[in-house]
């Protein structure tokens, strides 16, 4: 459910990716332009939470639970409501970063799960 890549130093360097998503627009000739800029965008993002290593997989962590997916509106609502953030990361649709500790994470799912067998339509976050 957690995964890699594990390196406990910073991935990411803020001034190298904000020194490039300067310079960008002068790359717009470039066939990959739309590419490099998405991807820059999304590890501008991903650096935004700080250095947190591990990467959450979002389906695998519904089937472990077995339960229906959550949207990502919901999921998204659910880790702000509480304080912290969640980003998908750039490199994997489905991956996603936070700053929860993990048994946030767990009790974010569980709840989830138990709201759809309760049949309610109150937030993840609501008791």
């Amino acid at each position: 459910m957690i995964g890699g890549p594990i390196w406990s130093s910073e991935i990411h360097d803020q001034e190298f990716v904000d020194s490039l998503l300067d310079r960008i627009s002068s790359w717009k000739h470039l066939g990959t332009y739309k590419r490099i800029k998405e991807t820059l965008s999304a590890v501008q993002q991903e650096m935004s939470i700080g250095n947190f290593p591990l990467s959450l997989e979002y389906d695998r962590v519904i089937s472990e639970i077995k339960s229906e997916s959550i949207s990502r509106k919901q999921i998204f609502s659910a880790f702000k409501s509480l304080g912290y953030d969640l980003v998908q990361t750039y490199y994997k649709p489905g991956l996603y970063k936070t700053n929860a500790p993990h048994s946030v994470v767990y009790d974010i799912f569980k709840r989830w799960k138990m709201k759809k067998i309760e049949g309610t339509k109150k937030s993840l976050t609501d008791k």
